[in-house]
């Protein structure tokens, strides 16, 4: 009676690269809402140590991020605008009906990635409001 003996050799183990982390407009946005007394710089900073961020990256993300808060400010303003000082079930319901109205154009006027990627002299326009 023979025995045969098997040997299972070890795998050549190919190093895969690491998967790159991507910052994408929903992670940034949950990063800055997490962080709403910092400044625009400092929260960049504290994230590009998260995720690999060149310079250039690093200019447009704060630029998003003054421009996502110029435009919070200007919809609560618009929200305070339009709040009704009389609680009537009427003018509540007018409220809510305009509330819904410009919550809808400001969802379907701005992408999330429209200020990577738009030009200098319309990011400077959004940025005017800050």
């Amino acid at each position: 009676m023979t025995l045969l003996l098997l040997v299972k050799r070890p795998a050549l183990s190919v190093p895969t690269p690491a998967k790159r982390r991507v910052l994408t407009a929903g992670a940034l946005a949950k990063f800055v809402k997490r962080r709403p007394h910092k400044k625009p710089d400092a929260i960049i900073s504290e994230l590009a140590e998260r995720y690999p961020l060149n310079p250039d990256q690093k200019k447009i993300a704060v630029n998003q991020v003054k421009a996502k808060r110029a435009m919070h400010r200007q919809v609560m303003a618009d929200i305070w605008k339009e709040l009704p000082v009389k609680r009537v079930i009427q003018d509540v319901d007018a409220f809510l009906d305009t509330l819904a109205k410009k919550l809808e154009e400001v969802s379907t006027s701005d992408s999330t990635d429209e200020f990577q990627y738009c030009s200098v002299d319309h990011r400077r326009q959004c940025l005017s409001l800050a």
